[in-house]
């Protein structure tokens, strides 16, 4: 090995994550802009979202931690990566690898001398702010109580989807938790509009710990909660404020709702608590809800799995030509842990989608009848 590969060999010398991280921290704006994923010039005005058709600009890139974090109205929020990964409809080691020919490849611009060539480290939480949330976690759930008949998320599950009748444990009611907007410039708490009545589950991580609770704000009457307020940007145009909110969080990379125990090897995934249960009256096979995309991609299958049924949302395109839904349940399936499982032929796994575009197992269970029931051979 001659001088030049063996400074090359240290210089890479650190894991795939650390690398991007390295290239990329407080590069995004100029990542994405490469990448043809159009973020907008100013981090304080909305724009059209690159995820999806829109008519009024829902998003925002803040990018406040030179992470390219974001926010949607609509998708959501994430990080650089994730944007990336979900508007060009790429995995994990692809989006890598798009960085890194941008800025190592030939022609790239060579990095300054001044980017750290050492492994970059993730800084972690402090120990007292995770007890702190574990705590707040605790506090909420204990609040709660046991869904029963006639309460309003009862109401709310059983207009939503037909046939739904037991509620899973891990659903409770809450009945007066606090509804913020959200937070001006610099502020950590947006506008309180007061205590509404609350559907609260309990988010898991891969050893069955609880990580987080997911909130669905509804009525008293069990009708999604809808609120708007003023746009920051042009007061003149009234934003939706999301009924659906997880509680601030303790970064597990691992989680989901587990609605149901695995029969024999068999479980099913998919995105929202109620895509879930739909999921569940309709096919009859357990199912667990990821959340969203991201928790889609970094499912961790357990190991006494042996039969996958993904239930994906048939979402509509975005400006690139990516089905969210369906890319999120590909990479899952693409990733160095699953895909030699299914080789192997330890996993076998079935993606099951509505035909209608735009559409989720909530929007299928509504419409379907009997007579357009599907095998799922499983």
């Amino acid at each position: 090995m001659n001088a030049s590969s063996s400074q090359k060999q240290v210089r890479y010398d650190e894991k795939l994550s650390e690398r991007v991280q390295r290239l990329a921290s407080g590069r995004w704006a100029e990542v994405l802009d490469r990448a043809g994923v159009e973020v907008g010039s100013n981090p304080n005005k909305k724009t059209h979202c690159p995820l999806h058709e829109d008519k009024k600009p829902k998003f925002r890139f803040e990018n406040k931690a030179g992470d390219g974090n974001w926010h949607c109205a609509v998708c959501g929020h994430g990080s650089g990566m994730n944007l990336l990964m979900r508007a060009k409809g790429l995995n994990f080691v692809e989006a890598a690898k798009l960085i890194i020919e941008q800025f190592e490849g030939n022609g790239a611009r060579s990095m300054p001398e001044s980017i750290p060539r050492k492994p970059y480290v993730a800084p972690e939480r402090p120990v007292d702010q995770i007890e702190r949330r574990r705590a707040s976690y605790a506090k909420t759930w204990s609040e709660a109580k046991e869904v029963v008949e006639g309460d309003p998320v009862f109401r709310y599950l059983r207009s939503r989807i037909p046939g739904f009748s037991q509620v899973p444990a891990v659903i409770r009611f809450h009945p007066a938790m606090p509804f913020y907007g959200v937070p001006p410039e610099g502020a950590y708490v947006g506008r309180d509009y007061g205590l509404h009545p609350c559907m609260v589950s309990a988010v898991v991580d891969e050893n069955g710990r609880c990580c987080n609770i997911h909130r669905t704000f509804l009525t008293t009457e069990g009708k999604k909660l809808a609120l708007q307020e003023p746009d920051p940007d042009d007061p003149t145009i009234l934003v939706d404020l999301p009924a659906k909110k997880l509680m601030p969080s303790i970064d597990a990379k691992h989680y989901q709702i587990r609605l149901a125990k695995p029969q024999e090897g068999l479980l099913g995934i998919a995105e929202g608590i109620e895509t879930a249960l739909a999921a569940m009256v309709y096919s009859g096979v357990p199912t667990w809800s990821v959340v969203a995309t991201t928790g889609m991609v970094n499912f961790l299958i357990p190991e006494a799995i042996t039969r996958l049924v993904i239930f994906a949302d048939n979402d509509k395109l975005t400006a690139t030509g990516v089905n969210p839904g369906l890319a999120a349940a590909r990479r899952l399936l693409d990733r160095p842990d699953v895909a030699p499982r299914i080789a192997e032929g330890s996993l076998s796994v079935l993606i099951r989608t509505p035909e209608t575009v735009g559409t989720d197992m909530v929007d299928f269970l509504q419409e379907v009848t009997s007579s357009q029931q599907w095998q799922l051979n499983i």
